[in-house]
């Protein structure tokens, strides 16, 4: 057994096994623990960080629910995905600035808001307004983040269709607008209970799951939930200078809306093109693996943080497709290699196929 701490081994079987989310096999299933997950209607929260923030301009919290987008079963899709995300074009969903206010007069759930984006306090005001501000299509599965008692709260929540959220430039959503919950990766897991309210249409069978998308985004195509035509939302802006949607030539423009059995069609998968963008997509992938662990794993802020002062490069190999990625770690050399296209990554070196066949093994 590669003598690595059990923080590494959670997140290294993760990236290994190509994948942010695991799921044990089915066999497994039996003796596994029932996550209780959280129902959240639009315009409601469980420990909120901070009172209901209004959309800029406005001074009410009610907003426009979109038409939900359904799936005959959960589904995972990458942030970048075409129909994925909605907003009315020109306006505002979020107000960045009055969350940014709100943490700056209160210290303690500044601290707590940060350390759950892996930030520093003093970086708030940066790390917010380089978020873009869109709606939820559909029921979604998040790690959620409330305050409660002096101290931050972690549950699993679906967030119905409509919730307005800020993501960053992978597409995962990061933050609750309404009430300024940070959020990360869904935790993996394969048997559930769902508490709480629901709404109209609820199917614990149709609930999306965000993971990170292969490379930066730089212009969201979001679609418009009062005409459900697409347009462009550059990345960190508000809605002030949204404009056409980005090309996409061989995607469908948007999912079929409720009342459809279709899964959204995803959008190409960006290509990788440098060996620091492979390095950067392992590195984002670990971090994000060990978030969704981190209920879990005690000493995984700790790893987070010593992996977020690493620089991963990666470097061509003989297949112009395949880029290879090492990390150099105290307990070893980990060795991947990255499919530019799709964004799997695959272990090379015994290390890293160990712990392949440590998450095989369930």
């Amino acid at each position: 057994m590669v003598g690595i701490c059990i923080a590494v081994v959670v997140v290294l079987i993760a990236v290994a096994g190509g994948i942010v989310y695991l799921t044990k096999r089915s066999s497994d299933t039996a003796g596994e623990e029932v996550v209780s997950v959280a129902t959240e209607p639009v315009s409601t929260a469980n420990n909120p960080f901070t009172p209901p923030i209004p959309p800029a301009g406005t001074t009410t919290t009610d907003v426009t629910v979109p038409q939900p987008v359904t799936t005959p079963t959960p589904v995972t899709v990458p942030g970048g995905q075409v129909g994925l995300y909605g907003g009315t074009e020109k306006v505002s969903q979020c107000d960045k600035a009055k969350l940014i206010a709100f943490l700056a007069q209160n210290a303690e759930k500044a601290a707590g808001w940060a350390q759950v984006q892996g930030i520093t306090p003093a970086t708030i005001p940066d790390f917010v307004n380089k978020l873009t501000q869109v709606v939820l299509r559909s029921d979604t599965l998040v790690t959620n983040h409330g305050w409660e008692n002096g101290r931050v709260t972690t549950f699993e929540s679906v967030l119905q269709f409509g919730t307005a959220v800020l993501v960053n430039d992978r597409g995962l959503p990061v933050v609750k607008c309404y009430c300024g919950n940070p959020l990360t990766a869904a935790r993996p897991h394969t048997r559930t209970s769902y508490h709480g309210p629901t709404w109209p249409g609820w199917n614990p069978r149709s609930i999306t799951i965000i993971e990170t998308n292969v490379t930066i985004i730089n212009d969201f195509t979001v679609i418009n939930i009062t005409n459900n035509q697409p347009f462009g939302r550059p990345t960190g802006t508000d809605g002030t200078q949204d404009g056409p949607a980005p090309p996409n030539p061989s995607t469908s423009p948007t999912p079929t809306p409720t009342g459809t059995t279709s899964t959204p069609t995803p959008s190409p998968t960006p290509t990788i093109t440098s060996g620091r963008e492979a390095g950067e997509f392992v590195k984002n992938a670990l971090i994000a693996s060990l978030r969704s662990c981190a209920g879990r794993v005690g000493s995984a802020e700790s790893f987070e943080q010593e992996l977020k002062g690493i620089t991963f490069d990666g470097e061509a190999t003989s297949d112009p497709n395949i880029w290879r990625v090492t990390l150099n770690h105290s307990s070893g050399q980990y060795i991947w290699n990255v499919d530019s296209r799709t964004g799997k990554i695959t272990g090379v070196n015994a290390n890293a196929k160990e712990i392949d066949q440590i998450c095989s093994s369930g």
